[in-house]
């Protein structure tokens, strides 16, 4: 809706001249999650490119095409593009799976965020849910 919002300004102003504070902010507000359900979507797009970037550059290296990859997998190639293009969200079992054809590792590492910035007002549940309060 923000984004309709912020296009629908822009093209109302199209035969004026915005200045540069103008199409930054609206710029700004369209890029900015507005929801948490928004914000969960982009964090979960951003972390699912960290991987697929890494799987990608070892591809690459090793000459490997998608098709190469889906049937080492044993999935269609078509999935692996729609992982790619980020139509669908990789699982676990999937990157688990990569990781055995290519006989990669990732690691993980937890990465502190600023203190300011930790969600103390909501909790995501899930089967061993926990709830943090701050």
């Amino acid at each position: 809706m923000l984004f309709q919002t912020n296009v629908m300004l822009i093209t109302r102003k199209m035969g004026q001249k915005l200045s540069k504070k103008e199409i930054q902010q609206a710029f700004k507000e369209i890029l900015t999650p507005a929801t948490d359900q928004e914000k969960l979507e982009l964090e979960t797009l951003m972390l699912m490119a960290r991987f697929l970037s890494e799987i990608e550059k070892v591809c690459e290296e090793r000459g490997l095409l998608k098709k190469d990859l889906a049937r080492m997998i044993g999935t269609s190639p078509s999935y692996i593009t729609q992982l790619f293009r980020g139509h669908k969200i990789i699982n676990l079992e999937t990157i688990a799976k990569i990781m055995l054809a290519l006989d990669i590792q990732f690691d993980v590492q937890i990465k502190q965020e600023s203190e300011s910035s930790l969600r103390t007002d909501q909790t995501f549940h899930n089967k061993n849910s926990y709830l943090v309060t701050g």
